[in-house]
């Protein structure tokens, strides 16, 4: 007890010397004030009332030139430090006739506020002296503040002079007060912060300074005294003592001052309420601009954390942009809050700006706050998504006092708690035995930790002398961190982050975080997800738990790669950050751009340890990156800088091994995409359209989907067809017509479907003019022409169609703003539509009633063109093409009008047609396409029988391989296909050259082989193959005259017969032949009568298909010295949307 009672005397005694000492200082500034306040009154009555000099006493003072030059120059550069000899200058000058000179060296002179009072001390003697001094400065100090000069020097210089302004009021040097109201006036209407931020801020601090210089006397503010003391520390323990005596002469000092304030002049209550009120206006602007502001920032700092989450980077003008802009916010938030203080205002509150952890938060979304689906993508498995999703939410857990949300009287009260726990961690961790040095130990150990070791070295404590502490028992603080290399399953975790709330402060806080982050056990990296899931539940009641966690775990990364180790010590450690920093970044604690700095961090110096990190971290959260939408491009370029890395260098096979296995862990599961569910035969189907018809297999195609059930799927073939044209080549089109054209013939639903769907899609393309479907609706347009090359058309479709795309929308009682979104005037894409299908079957209207619907046509065209604005150069070459495609001269309209009258003039012809009775064109259409077979375009069959000899030997192989799977099954199939054939196939009519036919003739005599015997028969003409000469024995049979000729064999008289010659022998020019007549009824006589029918077939096809090959050179030699000469001719033109070549005639188009 006397220990105790000593050093509570102890303490008493300290605390009645920091009383005093209080006491005194604060004294000894009120008595500062209160002199300052008696020289300014003293200075001001001597303004008032100055005795001034006569004349006659200035006359004896030197008024030289030089020495006033002299005196100007120092004004120009008055400071505190030449204060005393410009006073002396003063004093022994006379300056009278150089008072504006004066005037104007002050006014220039770079003052600053440290300055003012040397300004004004030579200011009052000026004015003591000069009585149109104080007039003439303060005139000019007034348009000094109201110039136009923003610069950073310029602001400074006017804060000075303002400052100088009033101090020169209340020194006396003038008296009216509507000066500085006007410079408050001009200040706050100049504070625009809409139209110019950076002079309104500029405008704003003047006022600052303004206000600061005169609070009380300009403004009308209550007084404050310098330093105010509590009663209680005026309270003398002792009554005579030294405390008593020095409170006694602080209350000395406060009447002092009050009395000093008492007397001090201030401006009129009317005066200050006007320039309160203005400065008031100019604060509440100024908060408004800064709520903006911050509202401005916080949407660049969302952005710019998207941008460096998706690219890794910040772009440098972003960055140097979000710069300014902070720091123009910063200087307006400062200066605002130097004007409230003055005021004694508050600044509006803002909404605190998002922190790291809030950031990743946000941009990753917030941890258990995940829409589900997302989740559900981002996670493999539900499990997995619970365990990181699915956090225990402590405030419906645990009560809210003591999760200290009741304010601060519950963390007051567990103070207490805090001190003996941060106490117990001085023993423990470190010396000094206070508050802050447990706090500062424990941040320190937090960061000189690299290794994860968990030992501690105790220190002895300095205030008991080195002497060794007695041991103590363990706190429940330390029981419950022992428990956690224990958390090895969820729902343990999960209790101990709940039953931490119950012991939490501020100092168990830091301890926790310190056991989280530093204190790990050695290798066990298992533990990293139930310590992350701890950190990820308290951080959400507690943010300074995940924000220590998140700051241990970057500076133990800085230290790491600092330290350029390679060693096998610092693998573990190394690894161990990474794993830890990815379970922390899948739980969105870690923010993910921090995380991909890391990695990149890594990848730029890709060698030894960063390897092992680098692949552990990918392992551990590449997956969870990968799908999550706002990072997996990002992820994806990681990775494929990680693959080029590891080609590029020479790794061994351990460290190959991981960069695969990291990969492939994030990307294998991507690898197999999922498709849609569809039969096999629409598999099939699709397979022969998209696979095997674009290399030109036609028949092919055709024969394998007659074979599918039609009922069940020829609506899913017309829509593959459909699809066909626009997911396809464009060049494929004539194809997918070709074989429509053929399987309508057993099929003529099919053709009418399709030609539905096309239709159906050239008017909703009307319909809905979306730029993004242009192509798709080329690709109609051009299936529609082959469609009527293919004559599963008519003319008058075609021309429908036409008339269709260019009147679409603009019928009669369709309101111009429908017209005008339907087919905006600018928009040119019709008109490419009409050339494309004009191109692919115009060149068939040359004659006869579809001719006649052509010139037709071509008026209404030409009004489409005079309607829109001028035509751009590539659409305007498109249509001069068609002119030149169709082989036609444009109508000569010269105006919109002349075209309009055309029309007019076409519909009232056929007006009058119809009132007579005439039929009109279109009743021709039917008659007119059937006639047109030779000019029109070919037939299905005729184009699939040409693709069949274009590709014999791809026929031969399948017809093959059909004979050896399915016997005789083929065979009734092309019986089935004859019987059904509707009609033959289009021969064009062969062309007869006699140089040609004696050309070939002996061509196919040479191939084949002459007679060398000199007295052999000579070969009769279309003698088969059985006229060559065999090798040695009994040659070959030689017929001696025509097949099928009449011969009488001998005088028996015998029937019809077939002479033939045997080769005997044969040896030079010895050739021995025996004539043999054998009748045609013999099996060898008719197999050798079959067999020269087929030669002769066959020569004749080879020689239809070589005239058909030298009129087609022909033909592109032609076209191509036009096309040469037309580019000659007007240059080069733009090309939109053709396809592949087409031959002239109709039944050559083999597709």
């Amino acid at each position: 007890m006397g220990h105790d009672g000593t050093q509570d005397d102890h303490d008493a005694a300290g605390g009645e010397a920091a009383s005093l000492d209080a006491l005194k200082d604060a004294t000894v500034k009120i008595n500062e004030a209160a002199e300052a306040l008696e020289r300014r009154a003293e200075l001001r009555a001597v303004n008032l009332a100055p005795e001034r000099p006569s004349e006659d006493a200035l006359k004896k003072l030197d008024s030289s030139m030089k020495r006033n030059s002299a005196l100007i120059r120092k004004l120009k550069s008055l400071s505190e430090e030449s204060r005393r000899g410009v006073l002396d200058d003063i004093a022994k000058t006379n300056q009278s006739k150089y008072v504006s000179e004066v005037v104007g060296a002050i006014c220039e002179a770079p003052l600053k506020v440290k300055d003012v009072a040397a300004a004004l001390a030579v200011c009052s003697a000026l004015h003591q002296r000069y009585a149109e001094f104080a007039r003439e400065l303060v005139g000019g100090l007034a348009k000094l503040c109201v110039s136009a000069d923003e610069e950073k020097a310029g602001v400074a210089r006017k804060r000075a002079v303002l400052r100088l302004l009033v101090e020169l009021l209340l020194a006396g040097l003038y008296s009216a007060h509507s000066v500085l109201l006007h410079i408050v006036k001009h200040l706050v209407a100049a504070a625009d912060f809409q139209k110019d931020a950076e002079g309104a801020q500029a405008s704003l601090s003047l006022l600052t300074a303004l206000a600061r210089a005169g609070r009380e006397e300009l403004l009308g503010l209550p007084h404050t005294l310098p330093v105010a003391l509590a009663p209680a520390s005026l309270e003398s323990g002792e009554e005579g003592g030294e405390l008593a005596a020095a409170a006694e002469a602080y209350r000395g000092a406060v009447a002092r001052y009050e009395a000093a304030l008492a007397s001090r002049h201030t401006l009129p209550p009317e005066a200050q309420q006007q320039l309160r009120a203005s400065v008031e206006r100019c604060f509440e602007a100024a908060c408004e601009a800064l709520q903006g502001s911050h509202a401005a920032l916080q949407a660049t700092e969302a952005e710019n954390a998207r941008v460096l989450n998706n690219r890794g980077d910040l772009p440098e003008d972003m960055a140097a942009a979000y710069e300014a802009q902070r720091k123009a916010f910063e200087g307006l938030q400062r200066t605002a809050a130097q004007l409230g203080e003055v005021l004694d205002r508050l600044l509006p509150e803002l909404k605190q700006g998002m922190t790291r952890i809030a950031a990743a938060a946000d941009g990753g979304g917030g941890g258990g706050a995940a829409p589900a689906d997302q989740a559900q993508q981002v996670f493999e498995d539900e499990e997995t998504r619970s365990f990181y999703e699915s956090l225990v939410d402590l405030r419906t857990v645990v009560p809210a006092v003591l999760l200290g949300e009741k304010g601060k009287e519950s963390e007051q009260q567990q103070d207490g708690t805090a001190a003996s726990g941060e106490q117990q961690e001085g023993a423990e961790g470190g010396g000094g035995g206070g508050k802050g040095a447990a706090a500062e130990g424990g941040a320190a150990a937090a960061k000189s930790s690299t290794a994860g070791s968990g030992s501690k070295v105790p220190v002895g404590d300095d205030s008991q002398e080195g002497k060794a502490e007695e041991p103590r028992e363990p706190s429940q603080l330390d029981l419950l961190v022992s428990r956690l290399p224990g958390c090895v399953t969820k729902e343990l975790a999960d209790e101990l982050a709940v039953n931490f709330c119950y012991l939490q402060n501020k100092g168990a806080r830091k301890r926790l975080v310190r056991a989280l982050a530093a204190e790990l056990p050695p290798g066990a990296l298992a533990l990293l997800p139930f310590y992350a899931r701890v950190a990820a539940t308290l951080s959400r009641v507690f943010p300074e738990v995940g924000q220590g966690v998140v700051a241990h775990l970057e500076a133990e990364f800085a230290a790491l790669q600092r330290s350029k180790d390679a060693t096998p010590r610092t693998l573990e450690p190394r690894v161990r950050n990474m794993r830890y920093v990815a379970e922390l970044s899948k739980f969105r604690v870690f923010p993910h751009g921090a995380a991909f700095s890391m990695l990149k961090a890594l990848l730029d110096d890709f060698s030894g340890h960063n390897i092992d990190a680098a692949c552990a971290m990918v392992e551990t959260a590449g997956r969870f990156f990968y799908r999550l939408p706002e990072t997996s491009t990002r992820t994806a370029n990681f990775l494929e800088v990680m693959m080029k890395l590891r080609n590029a260098r020479n790794l061994d096979a351990r460290q190959s091994g991981l960069v695969d296995s990291a990969y492939f862990a994030v990307r294998a599961a991507d690898r197999g995409a999922k498709r849609k569910q569809r039969e096999p035969e629409q598999e099939y189907i699709r397979y022969l359209v998209y696979e095997r018809l674009p290399l030109g297999q036609i028949t092919k195609v055709l024969k394998k989907l007659r074979r599918l059930p039609w009922a069940r799927f020829e609506r899913y073939l017309v829509k593959t067809l459909v699809r066909a044209t626009h997911k396809g080549r464009f060049s494929q089109i004539p194809h997918i017509a070709s074989l429509a054209a053929g399987l309508s013939r057993y099929h003529p639903s099919l053709g009418v479907g399709l030609v539905d769907e096309v239709l159906e899609a050239v008017e909703a393309g009307l319909e809905v003019p979306d730029a993004g479907h242009y192509q798709r609706r080329v690709a109609a347009v051009r299936l529609l022409g082959e469609l009527y090359n293919y004559k599963l058309i008519t003319s008058q479709v075609i021309f429908a169609t036409l008339h269709l795309i260019l009147a679409y929308g603009h019928e009669a009682g369709t309101p111009p703003e429908v017209s005008r979104r339907l087919d905006p005037p600018a928009n040119y894409f019709r008109l490419r539509l009409v050339c494309t299908l004009l191109e692919v079957c115009g060149q068939y209207f040359t004659r006869g009633p579809a001719r006649r619907k052509l010139d037709r046509f071509l008026p209404y065209l030409q009004r489409y063109l005079l309607a829109k604005p001028p035509l751009p150069l590539d659409v305007e070459f498109d249509v001069q093409d068609l002119w030149d495609h169709l082989k036609l001269k444009p109508p000569q309209c010269d105006s919109y009008e002349a075209a309009c009258a055309a029309v007019a003039d076409i519909e009232a012809a056929e007006a009058a047609a119809a009132a007579k009775g005439l039929a009109p064109i279109e009743e021709e259409s039917d008659r007119e396409d059937g006639e047109e077979g030779g000019e029109g375009g070919s037939d299905g069959g005729s184009d699939a029988e040409g693709e069949e000899g274009g590709s014999q030997a791809e026929g031969e192989e399948e017809d093959e391989e059909a004979r050896q799977e399915g016997g005789g099954d083929e065979e009734e199939e092309e019986e089935e296909e004859g019987v059904r054939m509707v009609r033959p196939a289009y021969q064009a009519a062969a062309e007869v050259d006699d140089d040609f036919e004696r050309e070939f003739s002996q061509l196919m005599l040479d191939y084949q082989g002459r007679p060398a015997a000199a007295g052999a028969a000579p070969r009769q003409p279309g003698l088969g193959a059985a006229a060559g000469l065999g090798g040695g024995g009994p040659g070959p049979l030689l017929p001696s005259a025509a097949h099928g000729a009449p011969s009488q064999a001998g005088d028996g008289g015998e029937g019809e017969a077939v002479s033939f010659r045997v080769m005997m022998k044969r040896g030079g020019k010895d050739d021995r032949t025996r004539e043999l007549h054998i009748p045609l009824t013999a099996g060898m006589a008719a197999h050798l009568r079959l067999k020269e029918e087929q030669e002769a077939a066959e020569k004749a096809e080879l020689k239809r298909l070589v005239l058909a090959a030298n009129t087609r050179d022909q033909q592109e030699q032609l076209d191509a010295v036009r096309a040469a000469q037309q580019h000659r001719r007007s240059g080069a033109r733009g090309y939109y949307g053709r396809g592949g070549g087409r031959g002239s005639g109709g039944g050559e188009r083999l597709l």
